[in-house]
């Protein structure tokens, strides 16, 4: 049969004793005596009931700082952020917090497309990577499907002409938008998307298409 276990249970007055007990004493005991064996065995116990205490109150520590992150979260007032360099431990300071321009950073987004029937639908507070043929406006979701018509127009009368802007020798003439209305002229090192083989085919196109042209305008600068 095992020797029964005894828990020594946290006695303050025992505490007290044993951290007034000198290294002298501890030195001279053999523990052969009953009374030494139950002195060791209730000092070890202490010894481990105070680290576990000190282990408890660490602990403790480290969770009052992560409850003090989240209550600055939960007290930064909307658009801003804490400022790490000003602020101190007595003083929290906030700042404007700077907006993102990556696509990747846009949660729900609304907008406008285009279906294949070419009609334009809208679609309201939807996610980003699930949409990403929505236009911010209506008028430029129409001024994409007026762009497509566009380069339909300027693939048939080019013909297997094609604009090739590393060559500065090759004049492309093109039509591009000057403040609020278009001018047909010769191009030849800027990139212009209604680009012609002929100073003729580009005016003739400028004449024939305003409506086309007037649709496209939001997309055209």
């Amino acid at each position: 049969m095992s020797p029964t276990k005894h828990t020594t249970p946290y006695n303050p007055i025992m505490h007290s004793f044993l951290r007034g007990v000198s290294s002298q004493r501890l030195e001279s005991m053999d523990f052969r005596t009953t009374e030494q064996r139950v002195f060791a065995n209730t000092m070890a116990r202490q010894v481990a009931y105070d680290y576990n205490q000190s282990t408890k109150e660490e602990n403790n520590m480290n969770n009052n700082e992560l409850d003090l992150k989240g209550l600055l979260e939960d007290n930064t007032p909307d658009g801003m952020e804490v400022d790490m360099e000003k602020s101190t431990l007595q003083k929290v300071v906030f700042k404007k917090k700077v907006k993102s321009t990556r696509w990747e950073d846009l949660e729900y987004i609304s907008g406008f497309f285009s279906s294949t029937d070419s009609e334009v639908y809208d679609h309201s507070n939807c996610p980003r990577a699930e949409n990403q043929n929505l236009y911010a406006t209506q008028a430029q979701c129409k001024a994409h499907l007026a762009q497509a018509k566009l380069s339909q127009i300027m693939k048939e009368v080019n013909e297997d002409w094609v604009a090739d802007w590393n060559d500065l020798a090759q004049t492309k003439y093109c039509i591009t938008l000057t403040g609020v209305n278009y001018e047909a002229h010769g191009v030849w090192s800027i990139p212009k998307f209604l680009s012609f083989k002929s100073k003729e085919l580009a005016e003739q196109v400028l004449c024939e298409n305003a409506d086309l042209l007037e649709q496209y305008k939001p997309l055209a600068g």
